[in-house]
């Protein structure tokens, strides 16, 4: 018997002993190495585009490095929410009887000089008062001056001729003075009451409103209003004084904002009569300074 024949006969006796797979293993099998060849062919693919991509090292060489990353620098980080505050820049005041300076742009107004102010009481710094920008893109400083306004620090004038039995608990203060052309005037005096003061001279104002809701003016009637409250700081007030009942045109509204034992008073007046909006608009910038 040949070789040949002899591995046959041995073929034939395992075909007696061993059991076939079931057909549906054979089929898992055959499903396997098709997804085995399948997914060599990709990677032959992908192989074969990175090399034409100058990218086959990464993918079949050595590991790739790491690169170091930048360098680290001792110290604590800066928060972003601690940002300094932005510096205030602007021009100074004009000295008394000097011509203003406007911003570029804006109408010049060559009546529009500096002011002389009679203040009392010590200084507060600039820094809690608004400044011209706050006003408008056009204003200009007419004073600055340490300590409150003699003239018109009682403001609001609620009962005429009568002063505020919390006058004399002021003790420091700012006066500014604006103008943005002819006929238009803002001012913010920014005091420093006595402590627990500042909170009674915002409970005298609300009284002699309600004294004084109709009073007798040298020229006719007239009438005192509270148009807002409670629109800034710990305290906050707009007060109406003037000749019409319903807190119109023909009269003078002044903001009163309490922070603290520091009260701001803010008027804007002139041929622009009375527009409460501007005044709360401004009213909410000023108390933004006294935090």
């Amino acid at each position: 018997m040949t070789d040949l024949e002899r591995a046959f006969d041995q073929l034939r006796g395992h075909t007696t002993t061993i059991a076939l797979p079931p057909p549906q293993a054979v089929r898992q099998r055959s499903d396997r190495r098709r997804r085995a060849r399948a997914a060599v062919g990709l990677l032959s693919v992908a192989v074969v585009v990175m090399v034409a991509s100058g990218g086959a090292v990464v993918l079949l060489g050595a590991p790739r490095p790491v690169q170091p990353g930048p360098s680290v620098t001792s110290g604590p980080t800066p928060s972003p929410t601690e940002s300094a505050p932005s510096p205030r820049a602007e021009a100074p005041a004009p000295a008394p009887g000097e011509p203003a300076t406007f911003p570029p742009g804006c109408f010049s107004d060559p009546d529009a000089v500096g002011l002389s102010v009679e203040t009392d009481g010590t200084a507060l710094p600039a820094s809690l008062t608004l400044t011209a920008a706050d006003l408008g893109p056009c204003y200009t400083l007419l004073a600055d001056e340490d300590g409150y306004d003699l003239d018109r620090a009682l403001h609001p004038h609620v009962c005429p001729d009568r002063p505020y039995a919390t006058a004399a608990d002021r003790e420091a203060g700012r006066t500014r003075i604006f103008t943005m052309g002819p006929e238009t005037i803002s001012e913010e005096i920014v005091i420093q009451y006595a402590p627990g003061r500042a909170a009674a001279f915002m409970a005298e104002v609300r009284d002699r409103v309600a004294e004084c809701a109709t009073h007798q003016l040298p020229g006719g009637t007239g009438y005192s209003l509270i148009l807002d409250s409670g629109f800034a700081g710990d305290e906050s007030l707009l007060v109406y004084v003037g000749t019409n009942p319903a807190g119109g045109y023909a009269g003078l509204v002044t903001a009163l904002i309490r922070v603290g034992d520091i009260v701001a008073f803010i008027q804007n007046g002139g041929d622009q009569g009375v527009d409460p909006d501007r005044d709360l608009d401004v009213a909410r910038k000023a108390v933004a300074y006294l935090r």
